[in-house]
């Protein structure tokens, strides 16, 4: 008999722990956060296309964009640097994340054709021979598209050249430096252009173009 009270006593006990693990829960918390820093600054990846065509080559003077001396080796009636046909600047965020706004001014230099006084002080300095690109680029690798948002002289350079964050978002912004030349048409772009032709004072032409990038 008191071996089956015994037996009766232990079932008891262990339904009544079946019974309390039958009705637990249990819930977990999972607080997933990351943290995207913003840019600490802006960089400009200066190339340049060397003047015999091919790849283009990273710029050993940084933002300073030297021509270097012109040559008219074709007897085209126009002179062209003898070491890139054109600059050109990637702009890009460091250290995090941020999409530019880029507004553009123009001072000009030494102009030796003002300098020489008549009658060379008909013919611009840099501020008619230089030329400035302003483009959105999209896409990455080989496969990207260009869109050109302005174009035009050095002096030129104003409001019309300044390109928003709006109208960079999903790319980004690419310059193009370049001096004017005379195509085989004969009709050079931008029409108001110069091109450097012995009809200009030797010496040194210079000037600085500001691009000045908020985000």
């Amino acid at each position: 008999m008191k071996n089956k009270l015994v037996k009766l006593a232990l079932a008891g006990v262990f339904a009544g722990w079946t019974t309390i693990a039958s009705a637990g829960t249990a819930t977990f918390d999972f607080d997933v956060s990351a943290i995207l820093p913003e840019a600490s600054g802006f960089k400009c990846d200066v190339q340049y296309q060397p003047a015999a065509g091919g790849a283009w080559v990273a710029n050993p003077g940084g933002t300073a964009l030297a021509f270097g001396s012109l040559e008219d080796p074709n007897n085209y009636g126009w002179y062209s640097s003898a070491f890139a046909q054109f600059f050109v600047c990637d702009m890009a965020p460091v250290g995090g994340v941020g999409i530019p706004s880029v507004t553009f001014s123009y001072a000009n230099g030494n102009n030796p054709n003002g300098l020489a006084g008549a009658p060379y002080n008909q013919r611009g300095g840099l501020e008619k021979k230089g030329i400035l690109t302003v483009a959105r680029v999209t896409g990455s690798g080989n496969n990207t598209t260009e869109t050109t948002h302005a174009k035009g002289i050095f002096a030129d350079i104003g409001p019309s050249f300044d390109i928003t964050a709006a109208q960079v978002y999903g790319g980004w912004v690419r310059l193009y430096f370049g001096l004017g030349f005379i195509p085989a048409s004969g009709t050079i772009d931008p029409p108001n252009a110069e091109a450097f032709t012995g009809l200009d004072h030797h010496g040194t032409y210079d000037g600085t173009v500001t691009a000045t990038v908020t985000w």
